[in-house]
């Protein structure tokens, strides 16, 4: 009796197996966007958003096999003088840093410390940015659904911008 349960139990696991394989199979060639606003961008502007980009898969590339029906998460607003600093700092660091951070991301050679202290801070403060978004329920909530397509099988194009409807 017990050799007829593990019998069963394979049996079981390979049709399992075998049926999320095809799902797999026939999902592989679909292509999903995923839109994320920025910062100024109420939900009524993310909606917006959405509805243009929408309009622009359906004129363009709904015929390359990407579905016109995008998915995304809205990313609240913060307080708005926050997200105004923020940007101010954004700018001012790249400005300071720019020419050093894009021979770094050529492949260019650093030749002082300064480029290399530059090159440093820029990718920590990548490193704390990430840190402290990750944790946000936005991301965790927009992380979920992600995964949600990508157990799918579908390829994912995700589609964001950092300062979002700042005129």
């Amino acid at each position: 009796m017990n050799e007829i349960k593990k019998i069963t139990l394979a049996l079981l696991t390979i049709l399992a197996t075998s049926n999320a394989l095809a799902e797999c199979g026939a999902n592989v060639d679909n292509i999903e966007s995923f839109y994320i606003n920025g910062m100024f961008t109420d939900y009524s502007d993310y909606t917006s958003n959405k509805n243009a980009l929408k309009n622009f898969l359906v004129a363009y590339l709904e015929s390359e096999g990407f579905n016109p029906n995008i998915q995304g998460q809205h990313n609240k607003d913060e307080n708005k003088l926050s997200q105004i600093f923020e940007v101010v700092r954004q700018k001012w660091e790249d400005d300071d840093a720019d020419d050093e951070i894009i021979k770094f991301l050529n492949n260019e050679s650093l030749n002082s410390e300064r480029a290399k202290e530059a090159i440093a801070e820029f990718l920590q403060d990548i490193s704390i940015e990430y840190q402290s978004t990750i944790s946000e329920e936005d991301s965790q909530l927009a992380i979920a659904k992600l995964e949600n397509i990508l157990d799918s099988c579908s390829r994912v194009v995700l589609i964001s911008h950092s300062q979002g409807n700042l005129l």
